[in-house]
């Protein structure tokens, strides 16, 4: 078996996205727009490419897949406030009649693209894409998902303490409190999401 078939088996097999489970069919919606709304959305399936220079969405229109977009909370412990897109894609089972339900696959991270990993996975498991549909997955904040301003002076990872003071006590602040340092107009995510993707 594969790099690839062996990461798909360690990761969360679900069918959430074609029904809610038997159980959260009974949930009831909480005032502040609970997490029931979010399982009940519909997924609007489409092309993938974005346009011309859109690889990744070139290479899954290729492989047969379908891109769309599911709208979740920024901050899972207040579901009511402010939400953001996740990108997935969407190959389906191949073999007539063998279905057994979603395999959902998440490259890890922080901030790797992910929806490409269906693509991928078929071509590596093809037993595993005859019976399950392969959802590839940009996590939050990464590749065609919202996009997040943690206000981190720096690219995404933190490579050393800076070029000179200045940046090194910008990177204390940032550390101690994400708020103290001046950001652009993208969402920001709640303190201990900018590690936690």
């Amino acid at each position: 078996m594969t790099a690839a078939g062996a990461a798909a088996i360690a990761v969360l097999a679900s069918s959430g996205f074609a029904a809610a489970p038997g159980g959260a069919a009974a949930r009831q919606d909480r005032p502040d727009g609970g997490p029931a709304r979010f399982e009940r959305q519909e997924i609007a399936w489409r092309r993938c490419q974005e346009g011309p220079d859109d690889g990744p969405g070139r290479r899954l229109d290729a492989a047969g897949a379908q891109c769309a977009q599911i709208t979740v909370p920024l901050d899972h412990a207040r579901p009511g406030g402010r939400t953001v897109e996740v990108a997935l894609s969407r190959l389906r089972a191949s073999g007539p009649g063998e279905r057994r339900g979603a395999l959902l696959i998440n490259p890890g991270g922080p901030g790797d693209p992910g929806r490409i990993y269906a693509a991928l996975l078929k071509g590596h498991a093809p037993a595993l894409a005859a019976r399950y549909d392969l959802i590839g997955m940009d996590p939050r904040f990464a590749g065609r998902s919202t996009p997040v301003d943690c206000r981190w002076p720096i690219g995404d990872y933190l490579r050393s303490a800076g070029r000179d003071r200045r940046a090194f006590d910008r990177s204390v602040a940032l550390a101690r409190d994400p708020r103290a340092t001046t950001g652009t107009s993208g969402p920001t995510a709640p303190t201990s999401r900018c590690s936690r993707r």
